[in-house]
């Protein structure tokens, strides 16, 4: 969702994780170095005074941290909230995260939360 607002930044293809339950499913984490150098592409095209859209995250993004002025900034600006219905969430969840099937989905699942 917040891939289709103009002027978003999507802190989790950044880090190549979810930070949910599904984590790193199907994705291959970047490291911090790499997060950094893509949020600074990001960030610094963007006009000072433009508003920026970015999904309600904690610093920590899968193993990757965001920076603490965005971090700050995000706890400060605006919020806005999303509802959807349960059947819907399930929807979008199946359509994000493709399981090909219930095993693979799991095994994915484990694989992700294992260092």
């Amino acid at each position: 969702m917040i891939r289709s607002l103009p002027g978003s930044i999507d802190l989790e293809n950044l880090a190549q994780h979810r930070s949910s339950i599904f984590g790193a499913v199907h994705l291959q984490p970047r490291n911090q170095k790499n997060f950094e150098g893509l949020f600074y592409s990001k960030t610094s095209s963007k006009p000072r005074k433009e508003f920026i859209f970015v999904e309600g995250e904690s610093r920590k993004v899968g193993k990757v941290f965001i920076p603490e002025a965005f971090a700050d900034a995000m706890k400060k600006g605006k919020k806005i909230l999303l509802k959807a219905s349960m059947e819907t969430r399930v929807r979008r969840i199946l359509e994000e995260y493709h399981p090909r099937d219930e095993e693979t989905l799991l095994k994915d699942r484990s694989n992700s939360s294992n260092p």
